[in-house]
């Protein structure tokens, strides 16, 4: 029974190493190995700062197995307020597992965090939240891979995180594609495994990082690694098939006329696109009926930048 914290180091081609803070915990008793991770994107602050002071609050006495938590991944671009991608190599880590033992520096970072951390658990969690541009919904991805065991062990694991909404994804979708994402990636390798979305806009909400912690508490007790009764904190959870991004044809200014959450119909008006001259250049509509589960903060956009995420195909 123990509970430690180190920060890892690992020395790649001589140049800046890979570091990352690292907390473990060993139960009481024996049972299940969970890894839990944030900050793979290191300006998600919701996630990383739950998983901070989630660590505090577990009692080793409580522990039934072990709990490996990584809260801040990509520690390059947490410390250089960084979005979407590690500041060392311009890469989104979200996208590029396995990764590389002898790659880039994102590329040796995520095969490190697969093969020393993440392999060998018996569940995984990724939390997410949106960007300093990005505000998010409530939702969680679950990858359909060929094992159908995974797919449902996953698929309770998401129902168990409190949320409201959980899209089912795969590598080859027709609007959206998980390949080389964490969850995606660990569910393919036999790992159940979700990845969690709450928060957003550079913001540490109460509420955002309540989200997380509880979520995680929940599938705690849900698997046996901590003592007590999971409770479905949702009775109706929306289910979808398909998630898909807006994008801005133009660059310009973007004036949003709707909000997270919003139910919208194909063909609805989202917003517009100015230019710096304050003349129209487009407006933005909905190709799809269903949710906007995530979208883009900022009044500045780049031509092909995303606009909104909208969840779709509703089922159940």
């Amino acid at each position: 029974m123990r509970k430690e914290q180190k920060m890892v180091s690992y020395e790649i081609n001589g140049k800046e190493p890979i570091i990352f803070p690292y907390y473990f915990i060993e139960g009481k008793e024996a049972g299940p190995t969970i890894c839990v991770t944030a900050g793979i994107h290191g300006c998600e602050y919701s996630s990383i700062i739950a998983l901070i002071n989630l660590y505090e609050e577990l009692d080793p006495l409580k522990i039934q197995g072990n709990i490996k938590i990584i809260p801040i991944v990509n520690l390059p671009a947490f410390k250089n307020i960084t979005m979407f991608v590690c500041p060392v190599d311009h890469m989104n880590l979200n996208g590029l597992f396995p990764g590389l033992n002898e790659g880039s520096y994102s590329e040796k970072l995520v095969y490190k965090l697969f093969h020393d951390f993440i392999k060998g658990s018996d569940y995984y969690l990724d939390l997410h939240g949106g960007d300093l541009t990005e505000k998010v919904v409530s939702f969680v991805y679950v990858h359909q891979s060929n094992n159908k065991e995974v797919n449902e062990k996953s698929k309770r694991l998401a129902e168990n995180y409190g949320t409201e909404n959980i899209v089912f994804t795969n590598t080859v979708g027709q609007h959206y594609s998980d390949q080389g994402f964490t969850f995606s990636y660990v569910s393919e390798n036999g790992i159940p495994a979700i990845q969690v979305e709450k928060g957003g806009i550079g913001q540490v909400e109460e509420n955002d990082v309540s989200h997380h912690i509880n979520g995680v508490l929940n599938v705690l007790k849900f698997v046996g690694c901590l003592q007590g009764k999971a409770i479905k904190k949702n009775q109706r959870i929306n289910y979808y098939i398909q998630y898909a991004y807006i994008r801005s044809n133009h660059e310009g200014i973007f004036f949003s006329q709707c909000k997270i959450g919003d139910q919208v119909e194909e063909g609805s008006k989202l917003g517009m696109i100015k230019d710096y001259l304050g003349k129209n250049l487009g407006v933005v509509t909905s190709p799809y009926k269903g949710k906007i589960a995530m979208y883009h903060t900022s009044p500045a956009i780049k031509a092909g930048g995303v606009l909104f995420g909208i969840l779709f195909d509703q089922i159940f």
